[in-house]
């Protein structure tokens, strides 16, 4: 397949994409590929408050553990 020209027009893209025959999709929100053949399905959303818990969790995490071991040099 030929190199993509950043400095081309969107359009431009567009069709030298169809030209190489690569499948081009507009994926909705919440959309997963999936799989050796890129399968896709949609989520459902469900858990969506347990994985924001998660994130949270996670940065607590690291706010009280980064300082312990990250050293804020001044100059």
């Amino acid at each position: 397949m030929d190199k993509i020209d950043t400095m081309s027009t969107p359009e431009e893209q567009i069709e030298t994409y169809k030209q190489s025959g690569v499948e081009i999709r507009n994926l909705v929100d919440y959309t997963v590929i999936f799989g050796d053949r890129s399968d896709s399905t949609k989520w459902s959303g469900e858990g969506l408050g347990q994985a924001k818990a998660l994130h949270a969790k996670h940065l607590l995490y690291l706010s009280e553990t980064l300082p312990k071991f990250h050293r804020t040099r001044t100059v």
